[in-house]
């Protein structure tokens, strides 16, 4: 909302006055414009007024001086003075990057790199496009859209942002995940089923949320799960981000599909095929991530095909191989999920139904294993304490 400010400029004497207005240029910030050249004259004994608007780009506060000439002859030395300017915008998605300051760099894509930061005190991820690449008008003002949806549903599942820096430097601003994706973290680090279990339900629980407000993700995968800690007592171990791909959609109308998005090996059938599809093909996507998680490899990956091989053994109806090990439970889960009619997925309100109690049986039996541990350890200690005392 521009802010706009009338001022008035009264010449007392008796001969004629110029002004002149050094205006500050127009910034990433700010735009700025007065309803007048920047030079004008003031009769004697009479006045002038001026109307100077600021539109504030960004959630910032500035605060400038407007430096003004006073000329009465022009023979004569000019005066000058200042004008003291301080404006406060309301909140909004879009950010002023003097208020950010990038650490680290954590990650590079083909857009350009993310990096460690902090945005007004807050440890947050900043990723931030190469200076090559423009966001155009219609780019900008469907991110700003889209962060807008995510500001005002807010949960503790989906990765939280802060909002968006447009001008000299494009920037996405979120919340950071120390840990960095599933992804990675499950190429690096060997996961326990109950953690596994735990993530399972997590992103459950995030995806239900995204269900509840009808947004359909569309590029479910490890990679767009952050992990925010590995410890069953932590609030929360992964939250869902990037939906680049994703869409608002009308309450239980599915859309027809018209070009692959999201990653092949995800990606549900429907999809591959060019139909029309719904919420359930998220749904399709987390049963493959379920396997991704529990085996902790790249599906498909043992099957030695090639992308448009895994699109034509998709639609045929296969599947990843499914280990010996696994349990029955999260099998049965998993299968459901990944099932070749859309309408034969549970919704993910039916999936944290499921999950629930298992996560809970899960963290109980890793408690009794524990307690077991704890008492056989004390048993050796009092064996030794008697051999001892012997």
């Amino acid at each position: 909302m521009p802010v706009k400010q009338a001022i008035k400029f009264t010449n007392k004497g008796n001969k004629q006055a110029s002004l002149k207005v050094y205006l500050p240029e127009n910034n990433d910030r700010f735009d700025i414009i007065s309803s007048t050249s920047d030079f004008f004259n003031i009769p004697a004994n009479g006045y002038f007024i001026i109307s100077i608007t600021i539109t504030m780009k960004c959630t910032t506060k500035v605060n400038f001086t407007i430096p003004i000439a006073l000329e009465v002859k022009k023979k004569e030395a000019k005066k000058h003075f200042e004008l003291e300017v301080a404006v406060e915008s309301s909140l909004s998605s879009k950010l002023d990057y003097n208020d950010i300051v990038l650490g680290k760099q954590i990650g590079e894509g083909a857009f350009g790199a993310v990096y460690q930061g902090t945005y007004k005190g807050n440890s947050v991820a900043v990723k931030e496009y190469r200076s090559g690449i423009q966001l155009d008008d219609t780019a900008v003002q469907e991110a700003l859209k889209e962060i807008s949806i995510m500001e005002k549903l807010r949960s503790p599942y989906i990765i939280a942002f802060y909002g968006m820096t447009i001008g000299s430097h494009n920037s996405i601003v979120m919340e950071l995940a120390e840990l960095g994706s599933l992804a990675s973290v499950i190429s690096k680090h060997e996961i326990s089923y109950p953690i596994k279990v735990r993530i399972a339900l997590d992103c459950a629980k995030g995806m239900k949320f995204l269900h509840d407000n009808h947004i359909i993700h569309r590029d479910l995968k490890p990679e767009n799960l952050l992990v925010f800690s590995l410890e069953l007592d932590s609030p929360q171990l992964v939250k869902i981000t990037d939906f680049g791909t994703g869409r608002m959609i009308s309450d239980e109308v599915a859309r027809s599909y018209t070009q692959n998005l999201g990653t092949p090996s995800y990606t549900s059938p429907e999809i591959l095929n060019n139909d029309p599809y719904s919420l359930k093909t998220d749904v399709y996507s987390y049963g493959i991530l379920l396997w991704s998680l529990y085996c902790q490899e790249k599906p498909y990956s043992s099957e030695g095909i090639s992308e448009m091989q895994m699109i034509k053994y998709v639609l045929e109806g296969n599947r990843p191989k499914i280990p010996d090990d696994m349990r029955t439970e999260y099998k049965d889960l998993m299968v459901h999920c990944w099932k070749q009619d859309p309408d034969e997925r549970p919704s993910f309100d039916e999936v944290v139904s499921l999950l629930e109690p298992l996560e809970a049986e899960t963290e109980k039996e890793l408690k009794k294993k524990h307690h077991k541990k704890h008492h056989h350890h004390k048993d050796e200690e009092e064996e030794e304490q008697e051999n001892n005392d012997e």
